[in-house]
């Protein structure tokens, strides 16, 4: 095995199994392989997740953060943002300085180079926020090589200071990332070359609701969201079922007329790029008006 590279892993895992073990593996026999693994087990089949754990890791620093009872107790997917500010935490304590952060899911199968590849032109070409695609047929094939993935999303650990070293407690953390970035003229890249697999199916048993929850929250233009919804709806191979899609705008409309969602500790963490999207999509929508639009490319 090479000498670790100067990054780290991020993961949040509930009842992970078998396939957190092939995750774990798959991370720790990269060509540069993390100098920490650091993983918050969200409650459910604690013990046996970390002796999972354990056992898959006895040849490479990790950092465990465990959670039972309480609100852990239930399974819930909003938690996962919280639960990284964790496992960043624990890792800074264990270890310090490092140069770039690895977010994964506890289902991930990476290609031995994806970290070594990710890190070596992130630094060559200044990039800020990177990863690879994930080989999954539920989403649009362009739409994958322009916007970094959730799983295998790596984070230039200066910048991700910079930002507050914190992702927001609300949804739409994910995307969040991504527009602070461009809003901060931070390079943000898709390097199509590089594939992952996840293990679970992907992109169709999501709570479209909380999606569209998380677009209002986020900021996201009416006109904006309801052309989404057409196009969606219209689309001969759309990258979410259309009921799905319909379910996004509901959420969408249903959000300003719900106890707390129009409240600080939903849209605060968000507020630093509400208005930039706002206006980001306003220009869109005139573009698309005026006949001067052109959609985003891989970059």
């Amino acid at each position: 095995m090479t000498s670790p590279s100067n990054y780290i892993v991020l993961m949040s895992t509930r009842d992970g199994g078998v396939f957190l073990e092939e995750t774990l593996k798959s991370l720790i026999l990269q060509t540069s392989p993390p100098r920490l693994l650091s993983i918050v087990v969200d409650g459910g089949h604690v013990d046996s997740s970390i002796e999972a754990i354990r056992r898959t890791c006895n040849s490479i620093p990790h950092v465990i953060v465990k959670h039972k009872g309480g609100k852990y107790a239930e399974r819930d997917i909003r938690r996962i943002p919280e639960n990284l500010n964790e496992a960043y935490e624990a890792a800074v304590e264990k270890i310090g300085g490092f140069e770039f952060l690895l977010i994964s899911g506890d289902d991930c199968l990476y290609p031995k180079v994806y970290a070594e590849s990710l890190m070596s032109r992130m630094l060559k070409e200044d990039v800020a926020i990177a990863s690879g695609i994930c080989d999954s047929t539920s989403t649009i094939k362009s739409l994958r090589e322009v916007y970094p993935t959730g799983s295998g999303r790596m984070i230039r650990h200066d910048y991700w200071r910079k930002i507050g070293a914190s992702f927001p407690k609300s949804y739409g953390w994910e995307t969040w990332l991504l527009y602070r970035a461009e809003k901060d003229n931070e390079k943000v890249k898709v390097y199509p070359d590089l594939q992952f697999h996840h293990m679970h199916p992907r992109g169709r048993t999501h709570g479209f609701y909380h999606w569209g929850r998380a677009r209002y929250l986020l900021g996201y233009h009416p006109l904006y969201m309801f052309g989404r919804t057409v196009i969606d709806l219209l689309d001969t191979n759309p990258p979410i079922p259309r009921l799905g899609a319909m379910k996004m705008l509901i959420g969408y409309l249903a959000a300003p007329f719900l106890p707390r969602w129009g409240t600080d500790p939903y849209m605060k963490p968000l507020a630093d790029v509400r208005e930039f999207i706002y206006h980001k999509q306003l220009k869109i929508i005139k573009a698309i008006f005026s006949g001067t639009y052109r959609r985003p490319v891989s970059n």
